[in-house]
């Protein structure tokens, strides 16, 4: 992993694009909806609080969220790399869509719950490009973000660029992009069924990477690596 950090951090740094359907996997989203959309939500494990508790409270928020009317939602926990984060991601068609959503969740009432996370942030990301057929046990989740210097077209051709190379090193992978949240970037999905697996995949990123990518003006300004475990699907 710190050979794939180096390099991508050497070179690597979003915008709007529309393809459609789905992404981090999710296998039991009706083949009728679209899933144009994703609600990315991140929870940060308090202080004093387990990883146990948080990935409890995220599964509770996960499955309150299906029932008001997501397509699907599931979670996912930290494994290595970046923030002790818990994710909580759910599909939606459109925004007719979430309105309803937000209209049935506010008729329930807020949660009772005492809320532990020491923070919280969402963002809605666009699908782009969708090659995993089914949620990974582990997951690969990095972000891009790009210079301001570049034009929208530029920042969506370097982030095509990136994927297509992650795509062919891990023989899937998907591409989203910012829609409304924190930051204007794109991000990249890829699984692997386990290390053994992602050290083959690994071998074949940081080959691209140096064979194909090292001179490229990617114009990247951020990156960033997460490597996450399946919770619930």
């Amino acid at each position: 992993m710190k050979t794939i950090t180096r390099l991508v951090s050497y070179f690597f740094a979003t915008a709007s694009f529309l393809f459609a359907t789905i992404a981090w996997g999710g296998h039991h989203e009706e083949s009728k909806t679209d899933n144009n959309y994703m609600l990315l939500s991140a929870y940060e494990v308090g202080q004093g609080q387990s990883m146990l508790e948080l990935q409890k409270e995220a599964i509770n928020i996960a499955e309150r969220r299906e029932s008001d009317g997501f397509n699907n939602c599931g979670v996912y926990r930290h494994q290595f790399a970046g923030s002790r984060l818990v994710y909580v991601y759910c599909y939606f068609d459109h925004y007719g869509q979430l309105d309803a959503v937000q209209k049935k969740g506010a008729s329930r009432g807020m949660p009772s719950a005492k809320q532990s996370f020491a923070s919280h942030n969402d963002n809605i990301l666009q699908v782009q490009q969708r090659n995993l057929d089914k949620a990974p046990e582990n997951m690969v989740f990095l972000t891009f973000t790009f210079g301001s210097d570049l034009t929208l077209n530029q920042r969506q051709q370097s982030a095509n660029t990136l994927f297509d190379a992650f795509n062919k090193a891990f023989q899937a992978c998907n591409l989203y992009t910012h829609s409304w949240g924190a930051e204007l970037g794109h991000y990249i999905s890829c699984g692997f069924s386990d290390f053994a697996d992602f050290e083959q995949k690994d071998k074949r990123i940081n080959a691209t990477l140096a064979n194909d990518l090292a001179d490229a003006k990617l114009g990247i300004q951020s990156h960033k690596d997460d490597i996450l475990r399946k919770v619930i699907d």
